[in-house]
């Protein structure tokens, strides 16, 4: 099991990613494989990049987000992964379960990015008062959120937009 790092309180941007179609692509025969080279590369080089925390916020259990970070060698980049048991069984997009999310970490809002693929709960973290990053392979924009992008490899170019 990979050692999970501490989470860290105070200042600073928090990124909270999906996971399904986010930071892996689940349509592409992920199963067994996980796109596994060139996705893993990809996504670490990304996130690494990215300042701030980290959180991965699921609608899948724990045990498959769990093992879905470990295949993908990202799990050590998270300080925590937050599933559907942690919302009380209250998927995005209902707002109970950004809420609980939030109060474990003691975040605002204001201070969290949120970077999805599914336009209804990009929704629901932008009337919470969080910035939005919509992942759409066709990089088709929508006025409704911050920033659109094809893929993550294009977010690191995209912060000044999220600031």
């Amino acid at each position: 099991m990979t050692r999970r790092r501490r989470p860290r309180r105070g200042a600073g941007t928090v990124w909270i990613f999906d996971l399904d179609n986010t930071l892996h692509d689940a349509n592409r025969h992920i199963f067994p494989h996980l796109n596994r080279s060139m996705t893993a590369y990809l996504e670490r080089s990304v996130l690494t990049r990215l300042p701030g925390r980290k959180l991965v916020f699921s609608n899948a259990p724990v045990h498959y987000s769990r093992a879905v970070s470990e295949l993908l060698r990202v799990a050590d980049l998270f300080d925590d992964v937050f599933t559907i048991e942690h919302t009380g069984f209250r998927p995005k997009p209902d707002p109970a379960g950004f809420l609980r999310l939030l109060r474990k970490h003691r975040l605002p809002p204001q201070r969290c990015i949120m970077v999805e693929d599914d336009l209804a709960n990009l929704m629901a973290a932008k009337r919470l008062g969080m910035k939005t990053v919509w992942v759409e392979p066709s990089g088709r924009a929508r006025t409704h959120v911050d920033v659109t992008v094809s893929s993550l490899a294009r977010l690191p170019r995209m912060l000044r937009h999220l600031r």
